[in-house]
């Protein structure tokens, strides 16, 4: 059922090996009690165009019917307090941890939501502060839970923070 959908994933992964093209139509859904779900729309004997038009397709029905619910989920969960983990970030109410740094240099940062910006480049997702540019973390689409739907997950925990 969508509401036991927990977190989604989606991305395309080209590669070419001496010349030859191959693309990856990747989609992931995590599910309560289930686990992982994934698949490729490239399946054998299929067309490049068929398996982007599946892929698409996949993709706006996961737009349309899961995550709306999905953000509301997580969002709820966030305003009560939990902190939810994207990939080595932290999401809180009132803003964002983000780690910089590594070994002993490891130093954790809040960045509050009205500093956080973010741009979409090559199927990566950047997040940064705006105030300090050395506030950085990326994220690949494909591969880090629920990255696909950064920007409604932030616009959700920012509207029920603003109702409260």
């Amino acid at each position: 059922p969508a509401k036991d959908i927990d977190a989604i994933r989606f991305g395309i992964f080209i590669q070419i090996t001496n010349g030859i093209r191959s693309a990856y139509y990747t989609v992931g859904v995590l599910a309560e009690g289930v686990g992982e779900i994934g698949f490729d729309c490239k399946r054998v004997f299929r067309s490049e165009d068929q398996a982007q038009a599946d892929f698409n397709a996949v993709v706006n029905a996961l737009y349309r019917q899961i995550a709306p619910g999905l953000c509301m989920k997580i969002a709820k969960a966030v305003a009560s307090g939990v902190q939810y983990p994207l990939g080595n970030c932290r999401l809180a109410a009132t803003g964002m941890h983000i780690p910089t740094g590594m070994l002993f240099w490891k130093e954790d940062h809040f960045v509050p939501w009205s500093d956080i910006r973010f741009n979409t480049h090559q199927g990566q997702l950047h997040v940064f502060s705006e105030k300090n540019r050395k506030i950085t973390a990326a994220f690949a689409l494909r591969d880090v839970w629920n990255a696909v739907i950064f920007e409604e997950l932030v616009k959700t925990i920012v509207r029920l923070k603003d109702k409260r």
